[in-house]
């Protein structure tokens, strides 16, 4: 079972907050090594969930007395997520594992989801408390790749209700079936705008769609010409989660006239991103690129 690695990108520069998801990711760890342990006991497992929801409950409520104390602005939202995750995720995770008798798959259905809960929370709702913007003040990524490629998991997550894996870090505008592209620019501090390109394999756009729209009320969709307003509705909850990634301004409203057609995607991607990263999902493609530039005053 892979582990998520903690590291200093994690820290959001507080130090008893930093501390404390440290430490889940070490309880979380822990839980993934007894699962693969065939001689670890039900009770064991049991024994270290409750010791994970106590720690975890705890921590949330030491982050929410942070919020308070700062006044912080997304208070309300970011305890909601919280609650969230306490009242129906973790419910619904704990009868899993109970209704299967701890068995090793559930038991790692738990430990991925936590891992990827907590990544993706730490990496969007917690660094925005300090608002740390994670994007370097240059036009290249190295050394972020692995801090995108969570934001983007998340989002793949959140939007398509799958995983993302990174397949090709130096994608170079290979064609890799019908795809469906859109781009949004960002001011982000001090006097840069950002350039985010996306784009989204038609299985997995359609994937997005019966998310939203559910199988039953899918409007009819052409593998060439989908309705402009279709995609956006596929494309506007993604580029969300990169704007909070980026600590971003959107520079215009999101509409129709964002999204690029086959040809328009070559030409733009000509124009150079030093960041273009290639994922991989079970549903399809998905292509991740920006750059960054000064802007004039």
């Amino acid at each position: 079972m892979k582990k998520v690695v903690w590291d200093d990108s994690f820290n959001i520069g507080v130090d008893i907050i930093d501390k404390a998801h440290a430490k889940l990711f070490r309880i979380i760890h822990k839980m993934i090594d007894l699962s693969e342990d065939a001689s670890t006991t039900r009770h064991t497992c049991k024994e270290l969930l409750k010791y994970l929801e106590a720690y975890s409950m705890a921590h949330f409520s030491e982050e929410e007395e942070y919020m308070r104390s700062i006044r912080y602005g997304e208070y309300a939202h970011h305890k909601q997520i919280h609650d969230h995750f306490r009242d129906e995720t973790l419910v619904s995770l704990k009868k899993e594992l109970e209704q299967s008798e701890y068995s090793p798959a559930a038991i790692q259905h738990l430990t991925d989801t936590m891992q990827n809960w907590l990544a993706g929370h730490i990496m969007k709702e917690d660094q925005a408390i300090v608002k740390k913007a994670v994007v370097k003040k240059n036009w290249h990524c190295s050394g972020q790749t692995d801090l995108i490629s969570r934001a983007v998991n998340h989002a793949m997550q959140d939007v398509f209700h799958t995983e993302a894996r990174l397949v090709n870090p130096d994608y170079r505008g290979r064609n890799f079936g019908n795809g469906f592209y859109c781009q949004q620019c960002y001011d982000i501090p001090d006097g840069l705008r950002l350039r985010l390109l996306l784009g989204v394999e038609a299985p997995l756009l359609h994937r997005g769609l019966e998310k939203i729209y559910g199988k039953q009320k899918l409007p009819p969709l052409s593998d060439t010409h989908p309705a402009g307003e279709d995609l956006l509705q596929v494309f506007v909850p993604l580029f969300a989660h990169m704007e909070h990634f980026f600590q971003g301004q959107a520079v215009h409203t999101l509409d129709t006239d964002s999204l690029l057609d086959t040809d328009s995607f070559r030409t733009a991607f000509m124009k150079g991103y030093p960041c273009s990263l290639l994922f991989g999902s079970k549903s399809g493609y998905f292509i991740f690129c920006y750059r960054i530039w000064h802007v004039s005053k």
